[in-house]
C-alpha cells in the first residue's frame, strides 16, 4: 500500500481535498483473497479482492473503510493454507495501528 490515494472532504467546505495514507514500515501486506476457475467457455478466470475493515483514527477522516494491512508477524498465519479456524482468521482482520501510518497530501 506504500501510498493509498483517497479523497477526504475538507471540514465545512464541501470541496474535495486529496489526501493519502502511507506506512512508516518499509513493506506492508494487504489481506486479500483470490481464486481461479473456468468459465462456461473453458477460459480460466483469476479473480481477487482486497479485504477492508473499519478505519483507524487516522484513516476515519479520509474514508469509512481501509484495506486490512497485516502486521509483519501476521503474514505467515494469513497465507497458511492450513489455517481454517474462523476465529483465527477474523482476528487478523483488524484496523492497522494508527501510529504506523501517516497522512500526506497528494
Amino acid at each position: 500500500m506504500g501510498r493509498s490515494g483517497s479523497t477526504a472532504r475538507a471540514a465545512g467546505s464541501g470541496s474535495q481535498s486529496p489526501s493519502g495514507l502511507s506506512t512508516t514500515l518499509p513493506l506492508e501486506e494487504v489481506a486479500g483473497l483470490y481464486d481461479s476457475w473456468r468459465d462456461p467457455s473453458g477460459d480460466e478466470m483469476t479473480m481477487c479482492t482486497i479485504i477492508t475493515t473499519q478505519p483507524n483514527a487516522l484513516g476515519a477522516p479520509i474514508h469509512n473503510c481501509l484495506p486490512v494491512i497485516l502486521l509483519p508477524e501476521d503474514v505467515e498465519r494469513w497465507i497458511d493454507p492450513d489455517m481454517t479456524e474462523p476465529e483465527m482468521i477474523v482476528s487478523l482482520l483488524r484496523p492497522y495501528p494508527a501510529d504506523l501510518l501517516q497522512t500526506s497530501p497528494m
